[in-house]
């Protein structure tokens, strides 16, 4: 399979049997995606748990198009490159506590909606898959001093590559409970990341003029 989920559970058909397996235990509704190697979207396939989730339905709503429901998809399911649940705010940390202990070999990344800002999407990929190793990547191929790496996040999936950089700014927009771990600067619609750049090149310049 070339999706990016790793073999040798990462058939369709081993996707498809862990969210009815698992659908017990989720109060609320969840995604399941299949999207072919090298394209934005080319169909996925949805699993509905029956909980009252807005914006899973929304999500529904806006790529109808696109999507058949799991028990009487059509189409060929192809590469599986991403698992996405869409879970109430309410429960969401019990069922990210559940899927990572359920997904050990696998990397588990908590995101807030774009969509209402407020539900939670757990998405699951291929252990290793996140942002601070393909930072981590692109400065060993580049040949970037990581002491040079600045990154700015707003959400809970910016955690790890906020955690790996030499310095690392929240914009304001960014949960509350990540904001007393980094330095915040405006919010994103405020020109936030130009005043993390700014801070950044100011810190830079400063420590090179001391030497």
């Amino acid at each position: 399979m070339s999706g990016w989920l790793p073999d040798p559970q990462d058939s369709p058909e081993f996707w498809c049997g862990f969210i009815r397996s698992f659908k017990f235990s989720w109060n609320s509704s969840s995604i399941l995606w299949f999207i072919t190697p090298f394209r934005i979207i080319t169909g996925f396939v949805y699993y509905d748990t029956g909980g009252d989730n807005p914006d899973f339905h929304r999500r529904l709503a806006r790529y109808s198009e696109f999507c058949q429901p799991l028990d009487h998809a059509t189409f060929n399911i192809g590469s599986a490159s991403q698992l996405l649940a869409v879970v109430n705010h309410d429960n969401s940390a019990s069922v990210l506590k559940a899927l990572r202990s359920k997904l050990t070999g696998y990397s588990v990344i908590r995101s807030t909606s774009p969509l209402d800002g407020k539900s939670t999407w757990i998405e699951v990929f291929a252990s290793g898959v996140s942002k601070s190793q393909c930072a981590a990547w692109l400065a060993d191929r580049l040949n970037i001093d990581k002491e040079l790496i600045l990154a700015v996040g707003n959400d809970y999936n910016d955690l790890d590559l906020l955690e790996w950089a030499k310095t690392a700014f929240l914009v304001d927009n960014a949960p509350d409970m990540l904001k007393n771990r980094f330095v915040t600067v405006a919010s994103h619609d405020h020109g936030g990341v130009s005043e993390a750049i700014h801070l950044w090149l100011a810190d830079v310049t400063r420590h090179r003029n001391k030497r």
